[in-house]
């Protein structure tokens, strides 16, 4: 789990906007989310400076893993972390991909950006699951809304929708440009 933490912050990220998640603004506290969800009991995770404070959940009907990331003390993004219990099939698990999609795009106007590694398949959509389960394509859907990042992806590793602030996307930046 904390790997998959871990390469979601390296996942390139777009901007797009809203101003929250799920009840909370940026730049909310710690303590601003534990009054918002009392009953929740979170697993908590720090990874390079990003402190996330995770629980499971429900995303339209789907079971996933909920995530909010803080740094100094501030809410910066959120984070679905879908399909967390056991594996789905490839049509599943495109099922969902779609069905989330749809919810997104009403409330937004996503841009769809997959990336395909090997085309064997990209010209045969009745295959789309299938070549996600071998890793030839990664679905990805993304917005920038004000001060909010959303990205959807799907590839055969993960399924998730991420949620970043401005303040996140300009830390994340940092880390990437002191590597070098």
């Amino acid at each position: 789990m904390k790997k998959l933490i871990f390469l979601l912050l390296l996942i390139p990220l777009v901007s797009f906007g809203q101003t929250d998640f799920r009840k909370m603004s940026w730049g909310d506290s710690v303590e601003d989310l534990k009054k918002t969800y009392p009953e929740a009991t979170f697993q908590k995770y720090n990874q390079d400076g990003i402190y996330m404070l995770m629980q499971e959940g429900m995303l339209i009907g789907i079971n996933v893993y909920i995530a909010y990331a803080f740094s100094e003390n501030e809410l910066v993004g959120g984070v679905y972390l879908i399909e967390p219990e056991g594996y789905k099939d490839s049509k599943d698990r495109l099922r969902d991909f779609y069905k989330i999609s749809e919810r997104l795009n009403e409330k937004y106007t996503m841009e769809r950006e997959d990336e395909w590694i090997r085309t064997n398949y990209k010209d045969r959509p009745n295959d789309l699951d299938f070549a996600i389960s071998i890793g030839d394509v990664i679905l990805t859907e993304k917005v920038d809304v004000e001060d909010t990042y959303i990205v959807h992806t799907l590839s055969d590793e993960a399924h998730n929708l991420m949620y970043r602030s401005a303040k996140w996307l300009e830390i994340l930046q940092q880390e990437q440009s002191d590597d070098f």
